[in-house]
């Protein structure tokens, strides 16, 4: 975790940030129960055939896009930048930087959130890039949930919240 305080005198953080990392073959106590997000995603039901709710919007990420979000962030991971990298440590090509899609859907959410937020996200299967990914937005009581998928072969990328606080 991470707190960002702005007044050394004030106890409250200005900002708090958690991140959980998981590696290949580890899991964590209740890793095959769906999360909140998730649940709230399954419970609200489908509208499409495959499982998943109508998308809202449609991404087309190029073979480039790895390569460019390593030069913005510096995160430049092989597997994000090339087929070739990517295939030699285990995969079939280059693969969307996790952190790329989940800020991408919380740009999405920009207006709905607000400037004080709580933002999760879960990631399930990587991005191959170049690929498209089919994306749901929508209200959910306080909280806004998102989706993204694989239209083609209905396998989800990833699922998170965005709950404005105030």
């Amino acid at each position: 975790m991470t707190e960002v305080r702005t007044d050394p005198a004030d106890d409250a953080p200005a900002w708090r940030g958690v991140s959980t990392y998981l590696a290949k073959g580890v899991s964590l106590p209740g890793a095959g129960e769906l999360s909140e997000p998730e649940s709230r995603i399954r419970e609200r039901g489908s509208d499409n055939s495959d499982g998943h709710p109508l998308p809202t919007g449609r991404w087309t990420l190029d073979a480039g896009t790895g390569r460019r979000y390593a030069a913005v962030s510096g995160d430049r991971n092989p597997i994000h930048l090339s087929a070739l990298s990517a295939k030699a440590l285990g995969f079939p090509r280059a693969i969307a930087h996790g952190m790329y899609t989940a800020s991408r859907a919380l740009a999405g959410l920009a207006r709905e959130r607000g400037d004080a937020y709580d933002w999760t996200v879960e990631f399930a299967k990587p991005v191959l890039l170049p690929g498209t990914v089919d994306v749901s937005v929508r209200p959910d009581g306080a909280a806004w949930v998102y989706e993204g998928w694989d239209a083609r072969k209905g396998s989800t990328h990833f699922t998170g919240s965005v709950t404005p606080r105030g």
